[in-house]
């Protein structure tokens, strides 16, 4: 079914791509799930850094969980290519 919708200034818009999925119960090979799990360690890494550093525990130890955060978040998540323009 191929809907129109209009963007306003004259731009429309006829793809029926943008209204439903053509599988809409695949979850389009974003891999999400995989995204969320890291955004969570990372915050749960941040998290323990910042309680380290707040019970005045040795440098060394608030800066190991620091850099497992910065590990992680260098760890590719997205399935397309970066530009490195």
């Amino acid at each position: 079914m191929r809907q129109r919708i209009e963007l306003g200034g004259g731009i429309d818009l006829r793809q029926q791509e943008w209204i439903e999925p053509a599988e809409p119960d695949r979850p389009w090979d974003r891999k999400v799930g995989h995204r969320l799990s890291m955004a969570l360690r990372g915050y749960a890494l941040g998290h323990e850094s910042l309680e380290r550093l707040v019970a005045d525990k040795p440098l060394g130890r608030v800066h190991r969980a620091a850099f497992a955060v910065l590990a992680m978040e260098s760890e590719a998540a997205s399935p397309r290519p970066r530009s490195f323009t």
